[in-house]
């Protein structure tokens, strides 16, 4: 895939079926859509476009040919060429040195009170399992289309909660963060709509299996007896089993539930797949899971700086997941990942906030400490894909590393929550 996207205005009395819709002339959350950039199928979603907007962007190279070429002819000079491709964070931020956060707490709000709706519907589903009764499946699709329309909308936004776990974290939570994550990276492969429901609803539902499993065996600090992990490793197929009792979810989301902890080399569980009996969709969905898992607290140990997590994946790419796969999960979540602490070039210490797809170097960050050591009484954000062409006497200011927050005692959790009204 490539980084940018040539795109095309076009007014929405022009638009047809067979036409892929990349952008919109207003925010995605304001249109009763599922998800962000999608090929138009249906009457109704012509309609809805023309509701709701004046003009949207098309891209060509994701169009049926025949369609755009009848754009084309019909429309002739009225369709506009626009190469910027809006990217997310772009919106959100602008490209100002130091940008007003004020849109983008706005995305983030709307962002947390998705997510409190998501990680509500997976506890009751929880209590369902615990009573015997089926995963609501409806319920679970509704949820899913408004965690793709947050992820594709506010992609940046929305990552930015996944940094809110503790060692006392819910599976809710977790649950969570892998749907953002998995959708996330689905829509950077470019998968089309029915795949990326069923990897959501799979990494939503992935870890229902350790409903029954004691609480004190969950937030087990010390090692588990050869017993408890034979407990633990049962959670895909009872998680499974499960979900299959609700009688409407299918195969591919029953293949990621049992299978997110298979691995290409055959070292994974339960069943130890290997090579292509692992499917797409299951390691999408399993390297989201161990990606999350590695880079929150857990009681049994820190979390690990998200750059640490990225080389372990890159040195074993070739066994885990595969290689490619892995490659593309490191260009979808960036060098420097949303919510990574790093250090700036002048000592400086400042909160990852996200990047648009050209400056992946130069990200947005939240300033949280000054050269000096010291905490800033009120944080600013810094550009620094601006700040590389400032004209003053400042140096161009760059990312030296990524650094972890525990050893600088900042947390990063109650700064999301400061700085953007997020209730923890």
């Amino acid at each position: 895939m490539t980084d940018v996207r040539y795109l095309t205005r076009v007014p929405v009395s022009a638009l047809r079926t067979g036409l892929y819709v990349a952008e919109l002339d207003r925010p995605w959350t304001d249109l009763p859509l599922m998800f962000q950039g999608f090929e138009i199928r249906t009457d109704d979603e012509l309609a809805i476009l023309r509701q709701y907007c004046n003009d949207v962007y098309v891209e060509e190279a994701r169009s049926r040919a025949e369609a755009y070429a009848e754009l084309e002819k019909a429309n002739g000079d009225d369709a506009e060429p626009d190469d910027t491709g809006a990217p997310d964070i772009g919106a959100s931020l602008g490209t100002g040195r130091y940008p007003d956060s004020s849109r983008f707490a706005e995305r983030v709000s709307a962002a947390a009170a998705n997510r409190s709706d998501a990680t509500g519907f997976f506890q009751r589903a929880l209590d369902d399992i615990r009573l015997g009764r089926s995963v609501n499946s409806r319920e679970a699709r509704v949820v899913v289309g408004d965690i793709a329309t947050q992820v594709s909308g506010n992609a940046s936004a929305t990552m930015w909660l996944t940094n809110l776990g503790s060692k006392d974290e819910q599976l809710s939570t977790h649950a969570v963060n892998v749907c953002v994550l998995a959708l996330a990276f689905g829509m950077h492969l470019g998968l089309d709509r029915d795949r990326l429901e069923c990897i959501g609803l799979g990494a939503l539902l992935h870890d229902v299996g350790k409903v029954n499993l004691p609480a004190e065996l969950l937030s087990r600090a010390g090692p588990l007896n050869p017993e408890e992990w034979d407990a633990v490793r049962r959670h895909p197929t009872d998680g499974y089993e499960a979900a299959r009792s609700a009688g409407d979810i299918g195969d591919e989301v029953l293949d990621i539930i049992r299978m997110h902890h298979e691995r290409v080399d055959g070292t994974g569980y339960p069943a130890g797949l290997a090579g292509e009996a692992v499917p797409l969709h299951a390691r999408i969905v399993g390297i989201a899971n161990a990606y999350d898992s590695l880079t929150s607290d857990r009681p049994y140990r820190g979390a690990r700086p998200a750059d640490e997590v990225l080389q372990q994946f890159y040195n074993e790419a070739g066994g885990s997941f595969g290689a490619k796969l892995v490659q593309e999960f490191i260009r979808c979540v960036g060098i420097f990942p949303v919510g990574s602490l790093v250090e700036l070039d002048n000592g400086a210490l400042g909160v990852v906030v996200g990047s648009s797809p050209e400056t992946r170097l130069r990200p947005a960050v939240l300033l949280v400490r000054t050269p000096r050591g010291e905490y800033y009484d009120k944080r600013l954000l810094l550009n620094l894909a601006a700040e590389a062409g400032a004209d003053d006497r400042a140096p161009a200011r760059r990312i030296r590393r990524v650094v972890n927050p525990s050893q600088y005692d900042i947390d990063i959790p109650a700064i999301v929550a400061f700085e953007f009204g997020v209730v923890l």
